[in-house]
Parts: structure tokens; C-alpha cells; sequence
């Protein structure tokens, strides 16, 4: 919230208790006059509560959430489920027909992704669907002849296997959903709330949305994560009343698509450690996003996080491997930073409502009390 309006209603309260100790410094001209000076009192004090009333409401109406981490963390998905639990803004018909042929562009480019990456694994693909791969290579968007193509391709053992290794390479997390759900997406379709939640389009630039959800009102911003777009972070800072961190912690064992030689987990930690100490966020307060939490469960199983952080030794114990990457973020964040942590899975609709919950009682609300 920001400290100008915290200013006016000081400024006002002022001015209204200095009028309240002149009339108390005036003589009493008459019997009765105890019974005016209480009635002129409650009148005082209800133009005060009124005004404190005003200010909050306005206040929050300027509570701004500031979505912030590195590329592919959960924001966009984030943003995306607010104005999905929103009561005011919420996708329309033509926003969901919009994102139709991104999904099918998805589906094109992620499969030659796998078909490229089977190449440089020396994968073999089956004899019948060597035809089929050089069609999806050599097209340049999606048609119902392509998608045909596709739909066979995925159930290739070659592609399932190169698929089994794409930690190795850069594939979106919602390819398998995609194409075990490539029926849907043949002619005219209407993709569902599903769909747009999972389907990727690189945010470029800056994507800010008015909501309100349980009758919380608050504005929302999204930055695109990757390195070229944090340059324009600078413009969201000002008047920031909280930030939100994501992170996502099953790319422990991955590499940044714009530098393959990074760890996007390190990338992750180094980028927290930075912004939290900046110095017009000293005040502000951070949460902390530790999301994928779905993912991360599955792959803890196969994949040891010491290949992340080579203090671990819990072995494949998700809620020990957890706990150890929380305490990395928060002794980045240093000491002296109050950081809300929350394990989160951005992709389930349900479950941001309940975190959303907490969050706005726990820390947004909180910010406009320690005002009034």
C-alpha cells in the first residue's frame, strides 16, 4: 500500500484532532454544554472512523501483487488462475477460441523438439513412422493431415523413449497432456479452461489485470521471466505492496533454454537472492512460490537432488528434498527478509483458491492492518 494515502489520512486525523482540542479549550458558556461537547465528540470520532473506512477501501483497491522468477516458473499459470477465480474478469468466449491455434502450434513444435532430440540421442524411430516424422519437419504450421501425423507419432516407441529422457533437452511440461488429448484439437474446437491453463505462450513484455476474487480487490502483474525481459521488471516497482517468487522446484536437474550451460535451479536461487535485496523491496513482504510440487514427486523418484545441491542426503524422500530447497531460498533471502513460503502446484484450480486464501489473509490483509 503505498505511503502517500498512509500521509493523507495522517494528515487528516491531525487535522481533526487539533479541532477537537481547540473546542475543548473553550469555555463553557452554559449548563448543558457537556451533553453538546459529547454529541459534537461522536461526531468528530465518526467522521474519523468513516474516513479510515474510505482510506482502507481505497487502499486496497491499490493493493498490487507483482508476480516475479525465472522462465517457466508458474506465473503466467498463475495469472491465468486468478482471472479464472475472479468474479469480474474472467475468460471470455473469443479469449478461449483465441488460444486454439497456439495449442495446435504446441503440438508442432514440441514434437519437433522430440523428433530432433531422437536424432541427437541416436534413437531410431519405427520403420512405418519415418515418413510421418519427415512431414512433421518439414511442415510449417499445423493442418488435420499434420495432426493425423502426430497423433501416431506419440504412441512411437522411439518418441516415448526420447520423451523419457527430455530433462535432457528442452520440452514444455504439458506435452504429454497435448497430445493424450490430440482428438479435441482436429477442425473447429473451443479449448477448454484445462487447455489455456497448460498451453504456452511466452510472455513478452507486461500483463496486468484488475481483480477481485472473494471480494478482494487487487491488481495483478506479470513480467516475462526470461533473461531478455527482466530489463523491464524496473517499471513494475513502483508502489509494490507485495511480491510474489515462483520457482519452480522440479527443474532441479534442468538447463535454462536461453543459456544451456546454467542450472535453472541455481539461476532460480541467484535471481531471489537479488531482488530481495533490493532496496525498494525492503519493506515489502515476499512469498515464496515452490511450485511443481507435482512434478518434483514424481521425479525425486528416478532423480537424486544431489545433482542440484551436493550437501542433500535424503536420497529420494520428497518431503526431506523439499525442505532442503525451501531452506536454500530462505538463507538467500537473508536474515533479516520475511519470506511466506508455500509448496504449490499452479496447475490445479483448487488448490491456488486455497493458497490464494491464505496468502491474501496472512500477508495482504495483514499489510493494510499494520496501516490502520
Amino acid at each position: 500500500a503505498s505511503d502517500v494515502y498512509k500521509r493523507q489520512y495522517q494528515r487528516r486525523v491531525r487535522g481533526l484532532q487539533k479541532k477537537d482540542k481547540n473546542r475543548r479549550k473553550r469555555k463553557p458558556k452554559k449548563m448543558g454544554c457537556t451533553a453538546s461537547a459529547s454529541k459534537e465528540e461522536n461526531k468528530i470520532n465518526k467522521i474519523i472512523n468513516q474516513d479510515i473506512s474510505k482510506s482502507r477501501k481505497k487502499m486496497e483497491r491499490d493493493v498490487k501483487v507483482l508476480l516475479l522468477g525465472s522462465g517457466e516458473s508458474g506465473k503466467s499459470t498463475f495469472f491465468k488462475q486468478m482471472k479464472i477465480l475472479s468474479e469480474n474478469n474472467k475468460f471470455t468466449e473469443s479469449q478461449l477460441l483465441e488460444a486454439g491455434p497456439a495449442i495446435q502450434t504446441n503440438l508442432v513444435s514440441q514434437m519437433k523438439v522430440i523428433l530432433s532430440s531422437a536424432e541427437w540421442l541416436n534413437i531410431p524411430l519405427e520403420e512405418s513412422n519415418v515418413e510421418r516424422a519427415r512431414r512433421v519437419q518439414n511442415c510449417d504450421d499445423w493442418s488435420d493431415e499434420i495432426g493425423q501425423d502426430l497423433k501416431v507419432l506419440w504412441k512411437d516407441k522411439g518418441v516415448q523413449q526420447t520423451y523419457s529422457q527430455r530433462n535432457r533437452f528442452q520440452l514444455n511440461d504439458s506435452t504429454d497432456y497435448f497430445f493424450e488429448n490430440i482428438d479435441r484439437y482436429f477442425g473447429e474446437f473451443t479449448p477448454t479452461l484445462d487447455d489455456i491453463l497448460r498451453v504456452r505462450i511466452r510472455t513478452t513484455g507486461i500483463e496486468e489485470a484488475d481483480l477481485v476474487v472473494e471480494k478482494f480487490s487487487f491488481k495483478i502483474i506479470d513480467v516475462g521471466g526470461q533473461r531478455s525481459e527482466r530489463r523491464k521488471w524496473i517499471h513494475c516497482f513502483d508502489s509494490v505492496t507485495s511480491i510474489i517468487f515462483f520457482t519452480s522446484i522440479a527443474d532441479y536437474d534442468q538447463r535454462l533454454r536461453e543459456d544451456e550451460t546454467v542450472n535453472r535451479m541455481s539461476e532460480s536461487l541467484s535471481l531471489f537472492s537479488g531482488i530481495c535485496n533490493i532496496a525498494a523491496f525492503q519493506n515489502i513482504p515476499f512469498i515464496l512460490f515452490l511450485n511443481k510440487r507435482d512434478l518434483f514427486e514424481e521425479k525425486i523418484k528416478k532423480v537424486d537432488l544431489k545433482i542440484c545441491f551436493d550437501d542433500f542426503e535424503g536420497g529420494t524422500d520428497a518431503a526431506a528434498a523439499m525442505e532442503h530447497i525451501k531452506q536454500k531460498f530462505l538463507t538467500a533471502a537473508g536474515k533479516q527478509k520475511t519470506v511466506y513460503p508455500h509448496y504449490t502446484v499452479a496447475i490445479d484450480t483448487n488448490h491456488v483458491a486455497l493458497i490464494f486464501k491464505d496468502i491474501r489473509d496472512d500477508v495482504l490483509k495483514k499489510v493494510l492492518d499494520d496501516y490502520f
